[in-house]
């Protein structure tokens, strides 16, 4: 059966790109902190861009501990969401925030 009632609570946007938005999410089952990339769709050429870049992380996900992982891809009527491991507790995002922490806007713009 398929639900039409949304996995994810969304709390706080944390990145923007060209491409789509980054949403700190709550699994709404769980309560477990995630991320959420919802990538808009307007064209079937963004469509694959959007697979292409899924199907890529998913692949080298497993051998560099600085790689997101992502756990799920959702299509929507016009946007992509491609769930992925909350990185506020990755080594490379501590690590960042640890030594920029004066530099406020820095670690902002690179971990995302």
């Amino acid at each position: 059966m398929v639900s039409s009632q949304p996995k994810y609570e969304l709390i706080q946007e944390v990145g923007r790109g060209s491409y789509g938005v980054v949403y700190e999410a709550a699994v709404k089952r769980t309560g477990a902190r995630v991320a959420v990339k919802k990538i808009r769709c307007h064209s079937p050429e963004n469509v694959e861009l959007a697979l292409r870049e899924f199907w890529a992380l998913s692949s080298i996900q497993s051998q560099h501990p600085n790689v997101i992982h992502l756990e799920e891809c959702i299509l929507q009527r016009d946007q992509l969401a491609q769930r992925m491991n909350h990185g506020s507790s990755s080594p490379l995002y501590l690590e960042v925030r640890t030594k920029n922490s004066q530099e406020q806007g820095w670690w902002q713009y690179t971990v995302v």
